[in-house]
């Protein structure tokens, strides 16, 4: 069994950090933070606001797609640090998990399940006040099955 964490926990306080601001990027991530904000915030006008509900929120996530390079992952992980400083006034802690391939990938039968089950579970259990990102990087690489002949 591996001892290494099966992901990269984001420093999202941005220290010595400098985002290239693209206009059509910074749309896409000011939309991202509102949907996140809306879900994982506790102020006025939040899901847990509208519906009184602590924990299993229906919102599950983002897919994202399109050639590499493109900004993808530093989107997530700017969206993860504006949520970072603005959660962090309600007293609401956020953090990034990203998850790499070769994080997760094993060479033993049943360690890249193990492996995926820890990423959950750390997930799962931060303390009640904190929202755990899941940023899973060429999630189509985990999910191919063992038989697949695509390299």
């Amino acid at each position: 069994m591996y001892d290494d964490q099966p992901y990269t926990d984001e420093d999202l306080t941005g220290v010595g950090f400098q985002l290239v601001y693209v206009p059509t990027q910074e749309s896409f991530i000011s939309k991202m933070v509102n949907a996140m904000r809306y879900f994982f915030g506790r102020s006025a006008n939040t899901f847990s606001d509208h519906f009184r509900i602590q924990e299993n929120f229906p919102f599950k996530g983002f897919v994202f797609h399109g050639p590499p390079g493109s900004g993808k992952t530093e989107a997530v992980k700017e969206a993860g640090r504006r949520l970072f400083l603005d959660l962090g006034q309600e007293g609401i802690g956020v953090r990034v998990f990203h998850i790499s391939p070769t994080d997760i990938n094993a060479s033993r039968v049943g360690e890249m399940e193990q492996r995926m089950k820890r990423v959950f579970s750390e997930a799962r259990n931060a303390d009640p006040l904190t929202r755990t990102i899941l940023l899973f990087d060429d999630i189509d690489t985990l999910l191919m099955g063992r038989d697949d002949k695509r390299s």
